[in-house]
């Protein structure tokens, strides 16, 4: 089916398509992250779903020629292909080389797979670009269902995109393989398939009820209508639901990270006064007491040991260069971790076959004495459980503190996860940094990312202490697992709700629809018994609005056009008419509309050039007349096809000026020819010549041979006699065997007239070849010039009198010459 011609809807809907696109394309490509967000935090529009948009509002543009068209398949199809390997990559979790990931790397949205669309998204473009393929093509009831509901489908998409955003399925989900519908991405899914719907909806099969009927269409819009703004509403509620878990989780992740830094800043200055009073039980000189004993190595060990008594675990002395000069118990100098929990404080957490805090405690130095302090670790059990104790957040809920091994990892502090402490990588600019890399650089928040496992998480992070990052999250399935189970519930239940209530609407329309549907069959068939009629008439008729698209023909229309059944229909008039007359055309309608007189419409009869679909112009009469309608005037066009007519008109005009047997001006047109040549020549002052012609010989070729021979050899003679003339001469056949011929523009009357005369003898004097016979024969000749500016007046019957007995004076001569008589013979 020919496609229609493109509605102002689709042409705005398509163009908005193409700079939504583009812009998004442009952004990627020359790095502006504003280009392809809309606004800063919200998630953007990857590369591949702007180039789509791009293509479908190049196909919502449309085109009538059969070229573009291929085009628009062509976009059809990639729009399929593209859409069903991004689906078949989410479904893997392969790349499978469509996702353009190296333009997107510039840019980190939170997206692993970076450049890969939503799993929506790919499933509006497939059944975009599958609408594309099918709206062309409707050939039955089921494909133009098909049709509707498909872009109903992408119309879903878009509306369930919108709430889905705030929904967060690719957290609520797991999804670590795309991120969700970016919200731009859901308002362009709604203009495609709105375009869709002003493409398909000004369609042939659409409007004229050939698939569709008015029942049908009225049912299953208001069902469809129905189910989508159901559905939507349902799913808006669990959007409110899950903003409000979200909210609840945010305050237990927070409450983690901003009091257990202080608690444990608390706890280690009570550990750091206990050590103070431990050291002075040992006998060891604080920094600020007065020195009462030498500290020899002895004396060091004893104080050690009642150190250890007192349930350290190591003792270390130092020197003022945090070198250990000796140590006592289990006391390791390069433990995995070791964090200071304040730049200038004393105490440090430690990780050493479990976790420690060791505190340092400056000793008083005596002369020749290198030690400058005592440090102690006190095992301490029940700290790890109490740092990062999860609380009742779930089985996936971690605590983790970590400080800064190198610029590309992470040394973690064990926790209820991992038993021993574990590195971590680091993410580089311009990937999103990691939770934990932004609580050491001393951020605090909340953060919605994938963490070092690759997983979505809600996560808080803060500082434990300056230099110790402290994070706490939980995996968005495990937190959203409420929701989620909400949705397995609630969901089919909307659905269930959504399908009734579009069922109902169905139903409930129905006795309506059957009292529309009746009279919908009467007017039908009163529209079919009036389509048949006038599909019998031989005259074409065609109805049109006031922009000039053709609403109806019938089938003489597309005959004479030379269009198949239908594709009238998908056109303008102003095809039908040759280019020249299609500015006069729009200039007239436009004068019309605005009040102006009518310059063809009321006329009868009018007959004007037309143009068939092989480009051949054709002359028509038309009758057009304007009616009122709901829409404006619609005109009313009765054609008829006149070739024929003046074809014949042509040829009866041709057989009362021309010889049948030469081509040759007869007697009638000859005496026109003569007469107006006699003006001319009044008015220039230029001499004329007439010549009168007679065969010698021609009547015993006839005898011998007969009259079909005569004939060829009459024609033979028509052909010689104009070959020896000049163009502005006239040549005609006056009866049987005797031509005439006129002479025009003579500079040199005499001369000019001999010379001529002389050629034509020569001329008649070759031999003829006639049927394989060799024949020959000769011509006399009589010949008068007639000088404006020398000889009296004369007229056409004059001349010819002179002519005629000139050549009668040559046939007395002995035939085979040329004689001359003066002008006064004329006279």
């Amino acid at each position: 089916m020919k496609s229609h011609p493109v509605s102002q809807a689709e042409r705005w809907i398509g163009l908005a398509l193409i700079v939504l696109g583009l812009v998004t394309v442009s952004g990627w490509l020359f790095h502006r992250p504003a280009l392809t967000q809309w606004f800063v935090g919200l998630l953007p529009m990857v590369f591949n779903t702007g180039l789509s948009f791009v293509a479908t509002g190049v196909a919502l543009v449309g085109w009538q020629a059969p070229g573009p068209r291929r085009v628009r398949l062509l976009i059809a199809v990639g729009l399929v292909i593209l859409s069903s390997t991004t689906l078949l990559e989410l479904a893997l979790d392969h790349s499978l080389g469509v996702d353009f990931p190296g333009l997107h790397t510039w840019f980190d949205y939170g997206n692993i797979r970076p450049g890969r669309m939503a799993p929506n998204t790919a499933l509006g473009f497939l059944l975009i670009g599958s609408t594309l393929l099918l709206t062309d093509r409707i050939t039955r009831t089921s494909h133009a269902l098909v049709t509707i509901a498909l872009t109903f489908g992408v119309m879903a998409i878009g509306l369930t995109g919108l709430v889905g955003y705030l929904l967060a399925p690719d957290l609520l989900f797991g999804w670590a393989r795309s991120a969700r519908m970016a919200i731009h991405t859901a308002v362009g899914m709604l203009l495609a398939a709105t375009g869709l719907w002003a493409y398909w909806s000004n369609s042939g099969w659409y409007t004229g009820g050939v698939f569709v009927r008015e029942g049908t269409k009225i049912r299953v819009l208001s069902a469809a209508i129905l189910f989508i703004v159901t559905v939507t509403a349902g799913l808006s509620g669990f959007v409110l639901l899950q903003h409000s878990l979200e909210h609840s989780i945010e305050a237990q992740l927070s409450t983690i990270t901003t009091a257990r830094g202080p608690w444990l800043q608390t706890f280690a200055a009570q550990v750091r006064a206990n050590a103070n009073g431990s050291v002075q039980v040992a006998g060891l000189p604080l920094r600020d007491s007065p020195v009462e004993s030498t500290l020899d190595a002895g004396k060091l060990g004893r104080s050690a040991q009642k150190l250890m008594a007192m349930g350290y675990r190591g003792v270390a002395f130092t020197d003022s260069g945090g070198t250990v000069l000796s140590r006592f118990g289990h006391f390791t100098d390069h433990p995995v971790v070791d964090a200071a929990l304040q730049p200038s404080d004393a105490s440090a957490l430690v990780w050493d076959q479990g976790l420690v805090l060791r505190t340092r405690i400056d000793i008083a130095r005596q002369a020749g004495n290198p030690i400058h302090a005592v440090e102690v670790d006190q095992a301490i059990p029940e700290l790890g459980r109490l740092l990062f104790n999860p609380g009742g957040l779930g089985p996936s809920a971690e605590v983790v503190a970590c400080i800064q091994q190198d610029a590309r990892q992470l040394i973690c502090v064990p926790n209820v996860s991992h038993p021993a402490p574990f590195l971590v990588g680091t993410r580089a600019a311009p990937a999103q940094p990691l939770p934990m890399q932004r609580a050491l650089a001393g951020e605090s928040g909340i953060s919605y990312a994938v963490d070092y496992r690759g997983r979505n998480v809600i996560a808080a992070y803060g500082t434990l202490a300056p230099g110790i990052g402290f994070v706490a999250k939980q995996d968005t399935t495990e937190a959203y697992a409420p929701i989620r189970s909400s949705l397995a519930v609630g969901a089919p239940i909307i659905l269930a709700i959504a399908l009734l209530g579009a069922i109902a609407m169905y139903s409930q329309l129905n006795p309506l629809l059957r009292r529309m549907n009746r009279s919908e069959l009467v007017a039908s068939q009163a529209v079919t018994h009036m389509q048949t009629v006038v599909d019998a008439v031989g005259d074409g008729i065609l109805t049109i609005d006031e922009r000039g698209d053709i609403r109806s023909a019938n089938a003489a229309a597309h005959q004479i056009f030379g269009y198949a059944p239908g594709e009238l229909l998908a056109l303008n008039v102003s095809a039908l008419m040759p280019a020249g007359m299609r500015s006069a055309h729009r200039a007239g309608m436009a004068n019309m509309l605005a009040g102006g007189a009518p310059q063809v419409i009321g006329r009868r009869d009018v007959q004007l050039p037309a143009l068939r679909l092989d480009g051949s112009e054709f002359p028509m009469e038309l009758t057009v007349n304007a009616i009122p309608s709901s829409d404006g005037q619609l005109f009313v066009g009765v054609i008829r096809d006149i070739t024929l007519r003046k074809q014949f008109e042509e040829k009866l005009s041709r057989m009362a000026e021309y010889d049948s047997l030469t081509g040759l001006p007869n007697r009638a047109f000859f005496l026109d020819r003569l007469s107006t040549a006699l003006l001319r020549a009044s008015r220039s002052k230029q001499a004329i010549a007439l010549m009168f012609i007679d065969l010698d010989g021609f009547k015993a070729v006839n005898d011998t041979l007969g009259h079909a021979a005569g004939d060829e050899l009459l024609k033979e003679v028509a052909r010689r006699l104009t070959a020896s003339v000049r163009a502005v001469d006239t040549v005609a056949r006056l009866a049987g065997d005797e031509f005439t011929i006129v002479l025009e523009e003579l500079k040199s009357p005499t001369a000019d007239s001999d010379r001529l005369a002389a050629k034509l003898l020569q001329a008649m004097r070759a031999p003829f070849t006639i049927s394989s016979n060799v024949l020959h024969i000769s011509a006399s000749v009589g010949l008068i010039v007639h000088d404006p500016e020398q000889d009296c007046a004369v007229d056409a019957a004059g001349l010819i009198r002179g002519a005629d007995g000139a050549m009668y004076a040559a046939k007395r001569a002995g035939k085979n010459a040329v004689v001359r008589h003066s002008a006064a013979a004329a006279t």
